[in-house]
């Protein structure tokens, strides 16, 4: 069912059309599941839902939609759970397991949090469609243990009516720290006894006056034998009039109205506990216990206590977890990292383990930042009389929880700010602990040692970075001063005793990882472990505009032959080169920056003519091509089996390639790229165009085959490290897909075979460095 595709591929000796390639297309009928939370609002397959804050021992629910927006049934629907924290997410049942076009049926998810900290569970959705079985749902939920509070003694009720009340009267607790939106407040009483709790008042005063009657004229005349109370405006049922009071969780209700504002009360007796939170919630807080009727009747209460719901924003996420710096452009609020705060308020921050915890403000100026301890304690605030601007905050922390405060100044004492979080763990770079702007210039401080060298970098997005100054530290307490930074309208700093990558490249961190294919056989491209040496590769592909720089400084440097290049833009990838052309590209780039070149011929620079017998010096510090391993590792991005650096599906979404409709793992329209199928070919788009994986390398799939070092043939499956294929060969290795091809070929093992002397319109190249200097 749905389209169905196949290719007919006709191998020959045509250089620029082997294979030629007859795309077959039929339509059926399918189903195609949706998934939906809230309505309305469709999950990705592979996506994930937060459910927020839980306290433990508490839960909360949320109900998922499915629906099948295809042309058949939608059959076979079957839910199964699993993931580090599956207990603590209870999924219902389906409300039918068949679906007809167009129609729906629900399930509900509930997140009871059995511990503190970050709870994660999956699940998965069976049916009978078939590029989206199962569909996948990461779920997440933070269980926290709210705040409570005890008396420190028990209470006496005496039978004596008004005149004479309990002891002690009132009963008092003190509350402190409580830092978030409190949500909800609950009463807990534990030993209450009373012969006639007909004649029992009870009544809560907030530190703001507000008063709350939990129960009057309640549970008739039947006797209250040493029973645990708790109060709470969400119980399913109110305190009982006329009926027997058992232990449990009731609401407050008043069953007698008129009674007599207990001393210090003030303002209308009410029997909402919401509405005793709804200012600060720090204070006193007074229970009056009295027996309304002088009568032979008594009671008592062994202790009370107060349980605070709170609502805080949670900023957790990967950017805790991998420590990946947090994006600069504006976002929604729940995107890891970044939070929309109201003022005043406070923000609860889960630390995993011992770093440096920053808080930031972007938006609305002049505003103030503090931030308290896992235990409370104001660490260290940030009053803006420096910069004039946002607040930045930051402190030393160990695993917990802390709290970030937004408050606008002076001048600006309400309003919506951006609060950013970021957590560097010990092994990230050293802190900045000092920032001033003078004048044109930023003076930057921080912590370090006497005789290490430190790199200090900027960056305007928090991606990329570039090296300002390379200093030696000289003390406890260094400072620079970085020249014309002031002048920039927002920067970013940090401080590093690691090199930091050249300006637009990413490093690839030394280490082993599967390459190959073990999902779809490919015959030449067997599953090896291949452990490799770290190295820098660029974060996209050679433009046009970069081509023709470094092409222009070339001719004049005795770089001869090389080909002007096509591009259908300055910002696309430059095109129909041939492979002698990027590496000569690639030494005269490295010449023109003054570093070393890494192609040879008979022991010189190679810099002109077509020649097979060129050489890599693979110790120097100069551009050149990656090895076809080292392509692989780069375009995974760290995932490990995946067919595509994202993943086992591939759409216009995600590449610019050929839709053949034949496979099994693509979605969408089929054919060329909507968006960039313009004009006459090629059908390129401009470098940048898709998001970056997890090593920040973007278009790894489709756009342009990327030229690799490597002489193709296939290579053996032992393990191997840093290879760099055979010593010789007919043809050199392309990898990534382009444009022109299907998604067979975008896979991350997928390989394509070239003559190194021919220019195609659907070939580029980017380029790699040593990671040693």
């Amino acid at each position: 069912m749905g389209v169905r595709s196949a290719a007919i591929h006709i191998a020959n000796n045509d250089s620029d059309e082997n294979p030629f390639d007859i795309t077959l297309t039929g339509t059926g009928i399918a189903p195609e599941i949706t998934v939906a939370q809230p309505p309305g609002t469709n999950l990705a397959d592979g996506g994930s839902k937060v459910f927020g804050t839980a306290a433990v021992g508490l839960s909360t629910s949320l109900t998922f939609t499915v629906s099948n927006t295809g042309s058949d049934n939608l059959s076979g629907l079957a839910l199964s759970r699993n993931g580090a924290n599956a207990a603590d997410f209870t999924v219902g049942a389906l409300g039918a397991s068949t679906l007809a076009p167009g129609t729906s049926t629900t399930f509900t998810v509930t997140f009871a949090p059995g511990a503190v900290g970050w709870r994660n569970a999956a699940i998965h959705l069976a049916s009978n469609d078939a590029d989206e079985n199962p569909f996948d749902i990461a779920l997440s939920g933070l269980g926290y243990t709210p705040d409570e509070f005890a008396s420190t003694g028990s209470i006496t009720v005496p039978a004596s009516g008004l005149s004479s009340p309990a002891s002690p009267y009132p009963s008092t607790i003190t509350v402190s720290g409580v830092m978030g939106r409190v949500s909800a407040l609950r009463v807990k009483l534990n030993g209450l006894s009373h012969t006639y709790p007909d004649d029992l008042d009870l009544f809560l005063v907030a530190p703001s006056g507000q008063v709350c009657a939990l129960m009057s004229d309640a549970g008739d005349r039947f006797s209250l034998p040493n029973i645990n109370l708790t109060f709470d405006d969400a119980a399913a049922s109110a305190i009982p009039d006329a009926l027997a009071i058992t232990a449990g969780t009731y609401r407050p209700a008043d069953y007698e109205t008129g009674e007599a504002l207990p001393p210090g009360g003030a303002g209308a007796i009410g029997t909402n506990l919401l509405a005793l939170v709804a200012g600060d919630v720090n204070g006193t807080w007074k229970l009056f216990a009295s027996d309304d009727f002088p009568s032979a009747d008594s009671g008592a209460i062994a202790s009370w206590s107060l349980v605070f719901d709170q609502t805080f924003t949670d900023d957790h996420g990967d950017s805790f977890a991998t420590a990946t710096p947090l994006p600069a452009a504006a976002a929604t609020s729940g995107t890891p990292g970044l939070l929309s705060a109201g003022d005043g308020d406070f923000f609860r921050v889960t630390v995993p383990g011992p770093g440096i915890l920053i808080a930031w403000s972007e938006g609305a100026p002049d505003t103030y930042g503090y931030l308290y301890g896992n235990d409370r304690t104001l660490l260290v605030e940030d009053d803006n009389n420096d910069l004039q601007a946002n607040f930045r905050v930051s402190a030393g922390v160990v695993a917990g929880d802390y709290y970030i405060r937004v408050k606008g100044s002076r001048s600006n004492t309400a309003g919506t700010y951006t609060l950013r979080t970021r957590f560097i763990p010990e092994t990230e770079p050293i802190q900045v602990s000092y920032l001033e702007k003078a004048g044109d210039d930023v003076n930057l401080g921080f912590t370090g040692s006497a005789g290490v060298l430190y790199h200090i970098q900027s960056s305007a997005d928090l991606q990329d970075w570039e090296l300002l100054a390379t200093m030696t530290g000289t003390e406890a307490e260094n400072y620079a001063t970085l020249p014309g930074q002031g002048l920039q309208p927002q920067r970013y700093f940090r401080v590093s005793t690691d090199v930091p990558p050249p300006l637009g490249f990413s490093l690839i961190p030394a280490g082993a990882f599967t390459m190959g294919d073990s999902l779809d056989g490919i015959s030449d491209a067997p599953t090896r472990t291949v452990t490799l040496s770290a190295f820098y590769m660029g974060q996209k592909a050679v433009t046009k505009a970069e081509w023709d720089v470094v092409k222009a400084w070339a001719v004049s440097n005795g770089y001869t032959d090389l080909a002007v290049g096509a591009g259908k833009a300055t910002n696309h990838p430059v095109q129909s080169v041939t492979w002698y052309d990027t590496v000569k590209w690639c030494n005269a780039r490295s010449e023109k920056e003054g570093l070393t070149p890494c192609y040879t011929l008979s022991g010189a620079v190679y810099r002109t003519t077509n020649n097979a017998a060129v050489a890599c010096n693979w110790a120097a510090n100069g551009y050149r091509l990656p090895t076809e391993a080292e392509r692989e590792k780069a375009a995974r991005g760290g995932v490990s089996g995946k067919r595509f650096p994202w993943g086992d599906i591939i759409s216009h979404s995600q590449a610019n390639f050929r839709n053949d409709g034949g496979e099994t793992y693509q979605t969408g329209t089929t054919g060329y790229h909507p968006t960039y199928y313009t004009g006459s070919m090629p059908y390129t788009s401009p470098v940048g165009s898709f998001t970056a994986n997890g090593y920040g390398l973007q278009d790894m799939a489709g756009n342009v085959w990327e030229c690799c070092w490597d002489w193709y043939g296939t290579y053996a499956s032992g393990a191997q490290t840093d290879p760099r294929g055979a010593a010789s060969g007919l043809y050199r290795v392309g990898r990534g897909g382009s444009w022109y091809s299907y998604s067979f070929d975008c896979r991350v093992a997928g390989r394509y075979y070239y003559n190194p002397a021919n220019s195609l319109s659907y070939r580029g190249f980017r380029v790699v460095r040593s990671s040693v200097p």
